[in-house]
């Protein structure tokens, strides 16, 4: 990162940030493919349409990987990307609710 000293207790925290941000994605990324591996049902509920749902986890996935770029790349565009994702999330939720008529 240009102009961002590379030692320090600055460095450390920052790279101790990056860490957590780069576990957390790969958790998320994992948990996503092992859903719809084993069991796509808790991702599309009962009345939820596959195709949608499968589409939604190929968007959820492109996102993982943004941030996880982001994290290591591009440091300053990382927020908008975590609230991105956030709403995405958001936005399912409300959308499965709806479908299922029960609130999530």
């Amino acid at each position: 990162m240009l102009g961002y000293p590379q030692s320090g207790a600055c460095w450390d925290a920052f790279c101790e940030k990056q860490r957590g941000v780069l576990v957390t994605a790969d958790k998320i990324e994992r948990e996503l493919k092992n859903a719809v591996r084993y069991n796509p049902s808790v991702l599309v509920g009962v009345e939820y349409p596959l195709d949608e749902a499968l589409d939604l986890v190929t968007a959820l996935l492109g996102e993982v990987e943004e941030i996880k770029h982001c994290a290591v790349f591009a440091v300053q565009v990382m927020p908008s990307k975590v609230r991105a994702f956030t709403k995405l999330i958001g936005e399912y939720q409300e959308a499965r609710g709806k479908i299922s008529g029960k609130p999530l």
